[in-house]
């Protein structure tokens, strides 16, 4: 791993950088991207229809 300051030689991640290590860390494949966007979306759609009912209910109430 390396940054603006040079390399880290504590950092897990730069370890697998040493012959004979195995990787300290791996990312998720795109299967867990998907199964972590999709209620992403669906959160939005919701917030999305209840907004839009709580207003029509809110001018309803004022008259508007």
């Amino acid at each position: 791993m390396t940054s603006n300051f040079g390399r880290f030689p504590n950092d897990p991640t730069s370890q697998r950088d040493l012959p004979g290590s195995a990787p300290a860390m791996s990312s998720p494949g795109r299967v867990g991207d998907v199964i972590g966007v999709i209620p992403l979306i669906g959160m939005y759609i919701w917030s999305v229809v209840s907004c839009y009912t709580e207003a029509e209910r809110q001018n309803k109430a004022h008259g508007l």
